[in-house]
C-alpha cells in the first residue's frame, strides 16, 4: 500500500530526458492514477497482466484474493470504465474490456514495483489451461461455434500463457498439457505451424514419461501427418505408443494407433 501511495515516483524515473508531450502523457496517466482509490489502483496493476482484451470472469478469476476479493472486482472494473482506465468493446451477455498500451505498460510498471508480476501471470496461465480443458471437452459439441468465436478472441492470451509456461522453471509439465489440449486451434481452426512449434518447444522442455507428454506426443504427430509430414510424425507417433502403454493410457493409445495409420496410409 505504502509503493501504491508513492506519488508519482515512478512518473519521475521513467520520463527523464523524455520529450515533452511523453512527460504530458505519464502526468495525465500518473492523474488519473491519483484519482483511484487503492482497490482500483491495485486491481489496475494486476489487469497489466492482460495483454489482450479480456472479460469480468477472467479478471475475477486472475486478480482476486484476500487483498481484492472476487465479489468487489465488477464494481472496481466499473469505476475504470468510467474513468477512462478501461474501454469496454460491446455490450452483451460477454463483453470484453481492454487498455491502450500506455495505460496498461503504466499499470504493468507498478505490478513490477510490488514484485508480483509472476505471481499474476502464473494465475493468468492457470485461467487459461482451465479455460482450453473446457473448450476441447465441448469443442465436438453443440456449442462448437461459440467456443470458436470465444477462443478465437481468446488466442492472444493463449499464446503468452504458453510463453510464460515455457520460460519459466517447473512448468513445463502445464505447458505440455495446454499446447496439447488446443488441438482444435491448431488442426480446426488453421494454426498447424503455430502449434506445432509450440508442442515442439514444450516437448524439448519437458522430456520427463507422463500423461501429459503423451497427449502432447500424439498430437504433436497429428499436426504432422495432416501437414502430410509422415517421416515427422512418425518418432512422435511411435514414442506416444509406446509411452501410452507403459502408463497404461488406453485413450491415449487410441489416438497414438489412429494418428499412426494415417500417417502410415499417406505414404502408401
Amino acid at each position: 500500500d505504502a509503493m501504491l501511495e508513492d506519488r508519482f515516483r515512478l512518473l519521475a524515473n521513467h520520463t527523464r530526458g523524455a520529450p515533452p508531450r511523453h512527460h504530458t502523457l505519464r502526468a495525465a496517466i500518473g492523474w488519473s492514477h491519483e484519482l483511484c482509490t487503492p482497490s482500483e489502483r491495485l486491481l489496475w496493476a494486476r489487469l497489466s497482466v492482460f495483454t489482450a482484451p479480456f472479460d469480468v470472469e477472467a479478471a475475477e478469476a486472475v486478480c482476486s484474493d484476500a487483498h481484492l476479493p472476487q465479489e468487489d472486482i465488477p464494481g472496481a472494473l466499473k469505476e475504470l470504465v468510467g474513468k477512462s482506465i478501461l474501454i469496454q468493446d460491446g455490450s452483451g451477455e460477454h463483453p470484453y474490456l481492454r487498455m491502450l498500451d500506455t495505460v496498461r505498460e503504466y499499470g504493468h510498471t507498478w505490478l513490477q514495483e510490488l514484485g508480483d508480476e509472476d505471481r499474476l501471470a502464473d494465475r493468468h496461465a492457470a485461467f487459461y489451461l482451465r479455460l482450453a480443458r473446457q473448450a476441447e471437452s465441448a469443442w465436438s459439441g453443440p456449442e462448437q461455434l461459440a467456443w470458436y468465436a470465444r477462443m478465437t478472441s481468446e488466442h492472444p492470451h493463449i499464446r503468452a500463457a504458453l510463453e510464460h509456461l515455457l520460460t519459466h522453471p517447473g512448468r513445463g509439465r502445464e505447458a505440455l498439457e495446454l499446447a496439447a489440449r488446443m488441438w482444435f486451434m491448431w488442426i480446426a481452426c488453421g494454426r498447424l505451424r503455430e502449434g506445432r512449434l509450440y508442442l515442439d518447444r514444450a516437448l524439448r522442455l519437458d522430456v520427463a514419461p507422463c500423461r501429459e507428454r503423451t497427449r502432447a506426443l500424439w498430437t504433436c504427430g497429428w499436426i504432422a501427418s495432416v501437414q502430410v509430414d509422415a517421416a515427422g510424425a512418425t518418432p512422435y507417433l511411435e514414442e506416444a505408443v509406446a509411452a501410452a502403454d507403459a502408463l497404461d493410457d488406453p485413450e491415449a493409445a487410441t489416438h497414438a494407433l489412429q494418428w499412426s495409420g494415417c500417417a502410415r496410409t499417406s505414404t502408401g
